[in-house]
């Protein structure tokens, strides 16, 4: 739809505030799946970096550097491979947790640790597309904002 047939009203608080929302999933087969999704707000997007370890921070020095001031420096390898694995699992797990305290759905497990372990057996599609909805949630497109003049009440 163009903006000059695009019809809209101004937002509530209500508008923007957490929601569910209803999305589908195309399986490999064709088959259309619905899985509902709760916005997550910007408190619980920040306790999610919080319930995690901290980033792994790179160990092996690939050389030594003098800095500007003449001190000897370690320059850290960041194509390490252990490192490399250590950021792609901190990244995994906060994807799975993020895809955890949104999907609307009753997971086997008692804790929130054994649910986790839960998301670990799903297709890689169906995280994938689990994923894309969070992501969708937790962010706007440049495109979907427009600035709008202001034309008085």
């Amino acid at each position: 739809m163009s903006d000059e047939t695009r019809e809209g009203r101004r937002a509530t608080l209500a508008d923007l505030m957490v929601q569910t929302y209803e999305f589908e999933i195309e399986s490999p087969v064709g088959e259309v799946l619905f899985v509902e999704m709760r916005a997550l707000s910007q408190a619980e997007l920040l306790d999610i970096g919080r319930a995690l370890p901290p980033f792994p921070q790179a160990t092996q020095v690939k050389e030594y550097k003098k800095d500007e001031n003449d001190q000897i420096k370690p320059i850290f390898d960041y194509e390490d491979p252990a490192y490399r694995k250590a950021i792609e699992e901190r990244r995994r797990m906060e994807m799975k947790l993020a895809v955890l305290r949104s999907w609307v759905v009753d997971l086997p497990g008692e804790t929130e640790d054994e649910k986790l372990e839960e998301l670990d057996n799903l297709a890689g599609w169906a995280l994938s597309g689990l994923w894309q909805i969070v992501s969708m949630l937790i962010t706007t497109s440049a495109e979907a904002i427009k600035h709008r003049p202001f034309r008085g009440h």
